[in-house]
């Protein structure tokens, strides 16, 4: 990404996100992005935005491909994710959730 970026390579405007924020045993959480507390989610946040990511991920319910989570169910409260949001708009950033349910 930065050597494009640095016009050394030709490609195309990367924006990447790092490790999705994600409940404990939550959607992905193999990645690595765990969060139990308002806390250490934003701990998470700081992680991302240290590491160089351009917007933070958040799964928000459970998905399909995590076994023991509810693809129905929220993963965080609307609080919680209020927080997550304040905190990535400190550093500039945007969130984005990835969601199957609708709640």
């Amino acid at each position: 990404r930065e050597e494009i970026r640095r016009g050394h390579l030709l490609g195309p405007r990367l924006l990447c996100a790092g490790q999705p924020l994600t409940a404990p045993k939550g959607h992905c959480h193999q990645w690595g992005g765990e969060a139990a507390s308002v806390e250490e989610a934003l701990t998470v946040v700081e992680r991302q935005v240290s590491n160089g990511a351009d917007w933070i991920k958040v799964m928000a319910t459970g998905g399909m491909r995590t076994p023991g989570t509810n693809v129905e169910e929220a993963a965080f409260s609307t609080d919680f994710l209020a927080e997550v949001v304040q905190k990535a708009g400190e550093h500039g950033r945007s969130v984005a959730a990835h969601a199957h349910g609708a709640k």
